[in-house]
């Protein structure tokens, strides 16, 4: 009612508090590398065990069978849950979270404040193909050594993009102005070691 727009994390938690209400969840929730290191804390307090698996509904859907768990998404909006369908379904979705507020006397702003998301900011690093192999960029050295430096305040997240010649570089942190500055020193970072890789 406010016009908020609700990423797939929020819907997933919308969802789990509505299943919870009506005794309909057992297990845990599988999210992705991409999902909200905010949600993962707030599970943690929930006693609701969490697993994290590569960006794509396909590794959620994998994950969800192999653990025996009816619950999972990404934070782009795909949510699966089992019990009613095997792919992700955006109808489906939206009915899962109108009936959550049917369930609830607070209205849906108030039921998403409760989740405290962690700031995150993401740049893209554009390399050339012709001069970079993408297959040589040492992209887990890069992720440890900038996780050591952002420490239990955050998380780091390197990957390369399945469609462009980008290197997705995306940080969480608690303290959004340390934030801005780490993220800019990890993009320049990695933007002097590809040069010596060219």
């Amino acid at each position: 009612h406010k016009g908020e727009i609700l990423d797939g994390d929020e819907l997933l938690y919308i969802i789990l508090l509505g299943l919870i209400e009506t005794k309909g969840f057992s297990g845990g929730i599988v999210g992705t590398e991409m999902t909200n290191i905010g949600l993962e804390r707030l599970l943690m307090t929930m006693n609701i065990p969490f697993k994290r698996v590569p960006v794509g509904d396909q590794y959620v859907i994998e994950e969800l069978l192999k653990s025996q768990w009816a619950l999972g998404g990404e934070p782009s909006g795909h949510i699966i849950y089992m019990p009613v369908t095997t792919t992700a379904d955006g109808i489906i979705a939206a009915l899962q979270v109108l009936f959550t507020i049917t369930q609830s006397k607070n209205k849906l702003h108030t039921i998403k404040k409760t989740l405290q998301k962690v700031p995150q900011k993401s740049v893209n690093i554009r390399y050339e193909k012709s001069k970079v192999n993408p297959e040589l960029l040492p992209i887990n050295q890069w992720r440890t050594n900038f996780q050591k430096q952002v420490g239990n305040n955050g998380r780091v997240i390197i990957r390369l993009s399945g469609t462009e010649p980008l290197i997705r570089l995306m940080l969480e942190h608690d303290d959004t102005n340390a934030m801005d500055g780490m993220i800019n020193h990890f993009s320049e970072q990695i933007k002097k070691n590809m040069a010596t890789l060219a």
